[in-house]
C-alpha cells in the first residue's frame, strides 16, 4: 500500500549569485513536493546550476556522481541498437534520481525522496515537467534543439478573446484535429506557463499548456 510522501523540505541558502537557469530550476523543484535538488549538470559532472532542499555541496556531488552512469549509457546505448537515451530513471529504496538529456554535452539531473513502502509507478506529469524544463534550459542558453529531441508539440489554432489574449478554437495531435467546443478555465504558472482548461466536440475534458517562452504547446489529462 502506498503512503503519504514525506513534507516539502525548505530551499537551502544558495552559495553562488542566480542565473537565468535558477528560475527554471525552480519551477521544477516546486512541481515535485519530493524533490530534493535538481542540478543542470555538464558532460564531466560540473554543476552549470542548482536549486535544493540539501545543502549546495551535497547537491552538486549528487548531480556529479550520476552523470557517471549517464555517460556510460550513452556511450553504450548504441551498440544495444535502441538509439540515444532521453531519459533515465534511477530508484534506491529512499531516493530515486530522473536524469533528462538538454544538450548532447549537459543533462538535467532531479533527485526526489521515495517513500520505502511505496510502489514504483510510471510519472507522466513528472517526465512532462523534465521535458519542459530541457526546452526551457535549451532557450536560456539560446541552444538550437538537438536532433535527437523529438518534435511532439501540438498545433493550436487561436481566436481572441474578452478580458485574455487568446483562447483556443482547436488543435491538432498526430494529425487529427480536435474541435473545443468549450473554454472551462484558464490561468498562468510561473510567468511562461499559460494553462487552458477545454472541454473538446467529444466530450473530453484536458489542459493545454502553453509555455510561451518557447510557443510549445502540449496537452495534461
Amino acid at each position: 500500500m502506498n503512503r503519504r510522501p514525506a513534507s516539502r523540505l525548505p530551499e537551502a541558502p544558495r552559495e553562488e549569485h542566480e542565473t537565468g537557469f535558477t528560475r527554471i530550476l525552480r519551477a521544477l523543484w516546486r512541481s515535485d513536493a519530493r524533490a530534493l535538488a535538481a542540478c543542470y549538470v555538464d558532460a564531466d559532472g560540473e554543476c552549470i546550476d542548482y536549486c535544493s532542499s540539501l545543502d549546495p555541496f551535497d547537491a552538486k556531488v549528487a548531480g556529479a556522481a550520476l552523470v557517471v552512469p549517464w555517460v556510460q549509457l550513452l556511450r553504450r546505448a548504441p551498440r544495444l541498437g535502441g538509439g540515444r537515451p532521453r531519459m533515465l530513471r534511477v530508484r534506491g529504496e529512499r531516493r530515486e534520481a530522473w536524469l533528462r538529456a538538454v544538450t548532447d554535452e549537459t543533462v538535467l539531473v532531479l533527485l526526489r525522496q521515495v517513500d520505502p513502502g511505496e510502489t514504483p509507478s510510471v510519472d507522466d506529469r513528472l517526465a512532462r515537467w523534465l521535458d519542459r524544463t530541457a526546452r526551457l534550459l535549451r532557450h536560456e542558453a539560446r541552444w538550437p534543439v538537438p536532433t535527437w529531441e523529438p518534435r511532439d508539440g501540438l498545433r493550436v489554432e487561436l481566436r481572441s478573446a474578452v478580458g485574455w489574449p487568446h483562447a483556443p478554437v482547436a488543435f491538432e495531435e498526430h494529425g487529427v484535429r480536435v474541435l473545443v467546443s468549450d473554454v472551462l478555465g484558464r490561468w498562468v504558472e510561473e510567468d511562461w506557463l499559460e494553462c487552458f482548461r477545454v472541454r473538446t466536440a467529444e466530450g473530453l475534458e484536458l489542459t493545454l499548456e502553453h509555455e510561451t517562452w518557447t510557443d510549445h504547446w502540449a496537452s495534461a489529462p
